[in-house]
């Protein structure tokens, strides 16, 4: 009997946001990463808030008018993750979890962007795929996001990861309280440069 989580959000945005480029801050901030991952986790009696403190994007051809033929590559400091909790946050970097000093780095490249309508807000909205590598493993997912903003370029947008797909921790067991749940959505926001 496996339990699907109520609402898990890893914003790991490693994702379109991410994906389309470099925002217009690094710029005046030139460690400060485009945007934001944030990501939430859940167990039975807890839930964890945490983010991404630094990545980047390592590489970014995009074309508004051919999304489906850009591509963006997304890079993530994995040992930056920040729940609030140094113990917890120390324990996720271990071997139990992220493996950190085996593999600091997490990959995303987010390709093959098509039109999927209009949000609920208005936008424009997209489907793309997500290859990404996490803990050394590599998985392609299915994510979308929407333009919320064309000038600068704004997107916001999800995808669902298995945490377990990527070797990130054990399988969910629900008679143990702490066992977290194994899929995560991740969610992530983004200003993108202007087209050129």
């Amino acid at each position: 009997m496996s339990r699907r989580p109520n609402s898990g959000h890893v914003q790991l945005w490693l994702a379109l946001g991410l994906a389309l480029a470099v925002a217009d801050t690094a710029a005046t901030e030139p460690d400060a990463p485009p945007g934001s991952i944030t990501f939430v986790a859940e167990n039975t009696f807890s839930t964890a808030h945490g983010s991404f403190r630094s990545w980047r994007v390592v590489r970014a051809q995009i074309d508004p008018a051919t999304p489906r033929e850009g591509s963006v590559e997304v890079e993530v400091d994995v040992a930056s993750l920040d729940t609030g909790i140094q113990r917890r946050d120390e324990h996720l970097r271990t071997a139990d979890f992220f493996d950190v000093a085996k593999f600091p780095k997490a990959t995303a490249r987010v390709h093959d962007a098509e039109p999927n309508g209009m949000s609920e807000r208005g936008n424009p909205r997209y489907r793309a795929k997500f290859d990404l590598t996490i803990h050394g493993v590599s998985k392609t997912v299915d994510g979308e996001f929407e333009v919320t903003k064309s000038s600068p370029p704004t997107v916001e947008g999800g995808l669902t990861l298995n945490r377990v797909d990527f070797a990130v921790g054990g399988p969910y067991t629900w008679y143990v309280p702490g066992s977290i749940a194994e899929e995560v959505p991740v969610r992530f926001r983004a200003t993108l440069p202007s087209a050129h």
